[in-house]
């Protein structure tokens, strides 16, 4: 018997939306077969079945996408919009409205087999910073409305543990080679503990942790393009450098958290700017420059 399990790696922040546009929700993990990824480096279709109810337990069911959902899983990683009407039931802004807690069930088996309930069912949450009906927790609604796209992997243990590389560095310079402005690049950080002193950024790849808590980069990323840079958290306790250093370009920060060392962003002068989103700064300060950079915060928390 196949044994799955499901890490949650993002809350549900699409409620804060309101549906001001599409009846989506935004669903990403990571699938396990007892400790190894589903579908390992060469990938597998795998079929999804999906319910949300008001308990965890019991309940009413409030929606479900009313057909199996087929997805083709590498390394173990699923994205999916629940409520997308070209494969499941859309969903209605009558069950966001009529329950104060909702949870998600998931079903799942390889292409032809009997589908296995997920336990426990997990709360969709909203984001404690969402403040209108068009962003959350400061990050406009687009961003959740995307899907990964040319996703290299860093994993700890690397290619033996599923993951493309065991490096971070090393997978940003192979997306690099192979990123264009029309076709950009995902590095996607597995949860780990990297211990990489310095990571510089490449042009048109965007660098994203799956869990922010959980996706601990102890070292500085020094940032010289557009990049986007998301759920991750740098720990400079013991190095004492800067959590990210914005050399240039113009980059996105979402739901970073950094911890220790001189500076949690430093913004040099010369950069064009930055953005950045839900900001947590532990035992550190923000940059003496930032008011001389264009940077936009909105969502900083700092814990002297």
């Amino acid at each position: 018997m196949k044994f799955f399990r499901l890490a949650f790696t993002l809350s549900f922040l699409i409620i804060g939306i309101a549906f001001a546009g599409a009846r989506e929700l935004p669903y990403t993990g990571q699938l396990y077969n007892g400790a190894t990824p589903v579908g390992g480096t060469s990938g597998q279709n795998q079929q999804f079945y999906f319910r949300i109810y008001s308990a965890q337990t019991g309940g009413s069911l409030l929606w479900q996408s009313g057909a199996t959902v087929t997805q083709f899983i590498k390394n173990g990683l699923l994205s999916v919009n629940l409520g997308d009407a070209s494969v499941m039931n859309t969903l209605t802004e009558s069950i966001f409205n009529e329950s104060n807690a909702l949870w998600l069930e998931v079903q799942t088996a390889p292409l032809g087999n009997a589908l296995v309930t997920l336990s426990p069912r997990r709360k969709i949450t909203t984001s404690a910073y969402s403040y209108d009906a068009n962003r959350l927790g400061g990050i406009d609604a687009s961003q959740y409305m995307r899907k990964w796209t040319n996703v290299i992997t860093v994993g700890f243990t690397g290619p033996a543990g599923g993951a493309d590389f065991a490096s971070i560095n090393a997978a940003l310079i192979d997306a690099g080679g192979r990123a264009t402005p029309a076709n950009r690049y995902t590095v996607l950080v597995l949860p780990g503990t990297y211990m990489e002193p310095v990571i510089n950024d490449m042009a048109n790849v965007d660098l994203i942790g799956l869990d922010r808590d959980n996706c601990i980069i102890m070292g500085t990323l020094t940032i010289n393009f557009n990049t986007l840079v998301e759920n991750l958290t740098f720990d400079n306790t013991t190095t004492g450098g800067n959590g990210i250093d914005i050399a240039g370009g113009n980059p996105t920060i979402n739901n970073v958290k950094t911890i220790g060392g001189q500076y949690g962003i430093n913004v040099l002068p010369i950069a064009l700017g930055a953005t950045v989103h839900n900001l947590n700064v532990v035992q550190a300060a923000l940059s003496a420059v930032m008011d001389q950079s264009g940077i936009t915060i909105d969502g900083l928390r700092a814990d002297c």
